[in-house]
């Protein structure tokens, strides 16, 4: 497994993101993240390999924003006429799809799951 998350990681990621999309408590945006410079991902880069590193993630993005949403034709009086969304950190969120493509490219070249294995695995459906 990598010693540390490569910049080439966080690139390919920033730019699968998707923008207009909402911050979470932290308000930095998606939008932010992909017009950062080279200064700041390698900032962000050394944020995420200490996470990486250490197995710890900053408080802030494990908090969440949480919205309720009102159930379509339901009483707004009864707390069951309600869903709710939790919006996370999209730095912390970022995160987590290059650990994601890390440890999937690890399974995948280690053989660590059996051959019959196939949740969340692409290709793969039950």
């Amino acid at each position: 497994m990598t010693d540390a998350i490569q910049i080439d990681e966080l690139e390919a990621e920033i730019r699968m993101l998707k923008t207009k999309k909402a911050p979470g408590p932290d308000e930095v945006t998606n939008d932010m993240i992909a017009h950062l410079g080279s200064s700041a991902k390698k900032a962000i880069l050394a944020l995420f390999n200490k996470s990486w590193r250490t197995g710890t993630v900053p408080a802030l993005w494990k908090k969440a924003t949480i919205i309720p949403l009102q159930k379509n034709g339901k009483d707004k009086k009864h707390p069951s006429s309600y869903i709710s969304i939790s919006i996370l950190s999209c730095l912390g969120k970022l995160l987590g799809r290059i650990v994601n493509t890390i440890l999937k490219a690890y399974v995948g070249a280690n053989n660590v799951l059996s051959p019959t294995h196939s949740d969340y695995r692409k290709h793969r459906s039950t």
